[in-house]
C-alpha cells in the first residue's frame, strides 16, 4: 500500500502517519542503503562472520571513517561553542 493510499484511507491515526512518513524520508536519504542495497546495522557483523577485520582495505575504510567523524564532530563542536558565546553577549 502506498503512502498515499495509507492516508487517504485515514485507517492510521494522524501521529502514526507522520511516524511513517519520517522512516521513508529516512530510508530515502540513506546513501549508503540506496547505492549498496544493504543497511549499515548489517555491514560490521558481516565483516565478522566473514573473519575480514584485519583486511587492509577494511581497516583503511574504519579509519578514513573515524577520521571525518572526528572531523565532523570537531566542527559542531566549535560551531556550537560559537552559538554559546553569542548567547552570552545577547
Amino acid at each position: 500500500m502506498k503512502m498515499y493510499d495509507i492516508v487517504r484511507s485515514q485507517k492510521l491515526a494522524p501521529p502514526m502517519i507522520n511516524a511513517i512518513i519520517k522512516v521513508e524520508k529516512l530510508k530515502a536519504d540513506d546513501i549508503f542503503f540506496n547505492t549498496t542495497g544493504l543497511e549499515e546495522e548489517d555491514v560490521e557483523p558481516s565483516i565478522k562472520a566473514l573473519g575480514i577485520e584485519e583486511d587492509p582495505e577494511i581497516k583503511a575504510i574504519v579509519e578514513e571513517y573515524a577520521e571525518k567523524s572526528k572531523a565532523f564532530l570537531d566542527e559542531k563542536k566549535d560551531e556550537t561553542a560559537k552559538m554559546i558565546q553569542l548567547a552570552k553577549e545577547i
